[in-house]
């Protein structure tokens, strides 16, 4: 049941997620009872804020180089639904839903 629930999760995260070139909304992996996303940028993408490197003052840091936030937001493609937080705005908008889902899941794997 965690394991379909967190499927569902996903799956009704993915208008949410941001998408430029899919791979992020592509990359999440379903565990147990949770959605990770894999991408190596996916923090700063649900966090909607500009992060720059500390010495080279480009989103384009070298590796391994420190990066601080710089207050200027994020802008999404993809559909007016993409952005940060999109966990948070799915179960706001459509958490009930989802709950449902899972409630119809549950009553027909009982009455197997």
């Amino acid at each position: 049941a965690e394991k379909y629930m967190a499927a569902r999760f996903k799956a009704y995260c993915d208008p949410y997620v941001p998408f430029r070139s899919g791979h992020l909304k592509n990359t999440a992996f379903v565990g147990t009872n949770y959605v990770r996303y894999l991408g190596p940028y996916a923090q700063f993408q649900y966090g909607g804020v500009v992060m720059v490197g500390v010495m080279t003052h480009s989103p384009w840091a070298r590796r391994g180089e420190p990066k601080r936030v710089t207050g200027k937001p994020l802008s999404y493609s993809g559909g007016g639904q993409r952005g940060p937080n999109w966990d948070k705005r799915m179960k706001e908008q459509r958490g009930d839903e989802l709950r449902q889902d899972v409630a119809n899941f549950l009553k027909a794997k009982s009455k197997k």
